[in-house]
């Protein structure tokens, strides 16, 4: 999956970088300055257990 459909997954759920960043432990800006070039599998990986994560805290709250 690319970083635009990347995007695309946040902008449909409504989930700011800054929200990703908090659950990896990173800044916000860290986040921004990844997402400016294709993830590693690595980060894709991260980036969506994250998201899962807070699409999971938003159905609980």
């Amino acid at each position: 999956m690319s970083n635009s459909e990347l995007r695309a997954e946040l902008k449909a759920a409504k989930i700011a970088y800054w929200r990703i960043a908090d659950k990896l432990g990173v800044h916000e800006n860290t986040i921004i300055r990844k997402m400016r070039h294709e993830l590693s599998d690595a980060d894709r990986k991260a980036f969506y257990a994250a998201i899962a994560e807070i699409k999971a805290e938003k159905k609980t709250a």
